[in-house]
């Protein structure tokens, strides 16, 4: 099991202290300003939240009570300013979580639940629930989002649907404001996972030009590969079905209309990544040093070769002047398109890990998930969901969002055994 040489608070504080300087908060700032200016400011409140945990606030509460003129549903919802001493930070947050999900009937607000933060937290946090986000805090290992809140004009699917259709309530209710039922299905359990992923930032600022020498990725493809009694993904059929799910998985690609990447693109671009054949090599000793990558792509006969080597055998053509164009493209196009999934990798898998289900199913977890814990399907989630279990049976709490390819469309509401997995999850 994967383990940390330093866990304590303090080192979590001192990391998020790097992060959390004057000059990362000025493009924030700037942003605000400029949309302001030009009255264009209409945010989305969770990437505006989520974004905001990098300002500098001496009251935690402020993170959430700067914004409220900013973001008129915190007012509809009922938030308020409050700094009477009976109204905790810890409340404060958690009242937001209830409020959003009554109002919403969406859970897109526990995909802002960060991985690391229930075993630290501060002293005015202590009573914060696993499933209410901790916007007092940000470290350099806090994934991107799964759900793309913050550029709905980017390629990447902007929104799952695993349970979306399903209005989350909080009907049911303990008298315990630390729990939070919520109805679902108890899709699967983890059964393997891959190392955590951990990469340091480029000087260049350009994500890693390629899977090679990574440890923790080469590793996951023998996680995933690995023989399984079930696999969702075997056919006889079309033998390379699971391989094509392992590519997806790295990009945390919708696989139903609207979301998906043609197969074309993963099994050439999302398949150089994987360099199987040693192209990138010759890059390994200028690396971050390199200035421009793409124009280092252009410049790379192994890379051009091996790309229309996959680019032959993912669309044969006997036509010649088909291969020239393709040929043209390759060298136009192809190297801002590689970087451009690259980027994409790299915001999927980036301190997360790999995880394999029970029943075969492959997909993307939080860096510090277990064996054993719960992919649910919680009503009004848009990703699938990790749940640990506590000692009390029927008790949870939640590690965080998940990605599994192959329900993130909506498919486990249509599972055989769905009427019979439902249940309602106390999460404390």
């Amino acid at each position: 099991m994967h383990t940390r040489k330093d866990t304590s608070w303090e080192s979590i504080n001192k990391e998020t202290t790097k992060n959390t300087s004057a000059g990362n908060n000025l493009p924030i700032v700037n942003g605000f300003r400029q949309k302001m200016a030009t009255n264009t400011l209409d945010p989305n409140a969770y990437a505006l939240l989520y974004q905001c945990r990098n300002l500098e606030c001496a009251d935690p509460r402020d993170r959430i009570y700067a914004l409220l003129s900013l973001l008129p549903i915190l007012v509809n919802v009922g938030m308020e300013l409050r700094y009477d001493e009976s109204i905790t930070p810890a409340r404060t947050y958690t009242d937001l979580v209830r409020k959003l999900i009554h109002s919403t009937g969406s859970l897109e607000i526990l995909n802002c639940v960060r991985e690391w933060r229930h075993d630290h937290k501060p002293r005015d946090m202590t009573e914060l629930p696993s499933w209410a986000p901790n916007w007092a805090a940000i470290t350099n290992r806090d994934p991107t989002p799964l759900l793309n809140w913050a550029d709905s004009a980017s390629y990447a699917p902007s929104r799952y649907r695993a349970a979306r259709l399903l209005k989350a309530s909080l009907e049911k209710h303990t008298g315990d404001p630390k729990q939070l039922i919520i109805g679902g299905i108890r899709f699967d359990e983890v059964s393997d996972l891959g190392l955590p992923w951990h990469p340091t930032a480029d000087v260049t600022g350009a994500p890693p030009i390629s899977r090679t020498d990574t440890e923790a990725l080469e590793q996951w493809e023998h996680v995933a590969f690995a023989a399984r009694p079930f696999c969702p993904y075997d056919s006889e059929s079309d033998p390379g079905l699971r391989k094509e799910a392992l590519l997806r998985t790295y990009i945390a690609d919708f696989t139903c209309e609207g979301g998906s990447l043609s197969r074309e693109h993963v099994l050439t671009y999302i398949e150089s990544w994987c360099d199987r054949v040693g192209w990138a090599s010759s890059f390994s000793s200028r690396g971050p040093s390199l200035s421009n990558v793409e124009s280092a792509l252009r410049n790379s006969p192994a890379w051009m070769q091996h790309m229309t080597t996959l680019i032959a055998q993912a669309k044969p053509s006997r036509n010649p002047l088909s291969t020239v164009k393709s040929s043209r493209d390759l060298v136009r196009h192809g190297p801002t398109k590689y970087m451009a999934y690259a980027q994409r990798i790299y915001n999927a898998c980036a301190h997360r890990r790999l995880l394999v289900t029970k029943r075969g199913y492959i997909g993307l977890a939080p860096w510090n998930a277990e064996t054993g814990d719960v992919v649910a399907v919680l009503h009004g989630g848009e990703t699938p969901f990790l749940l640990r279990p506590a000692e009390e049976p029927g008790v949870y709490s939640l590690v965080g969002e998940c990605f599994v390819y192959g329900i993130m469309g909506g498919e486990a509401l249509g599972w055989e055994n769905a009427i019979a997995a439902a249940r309602d999850f106390r999460i404390v």
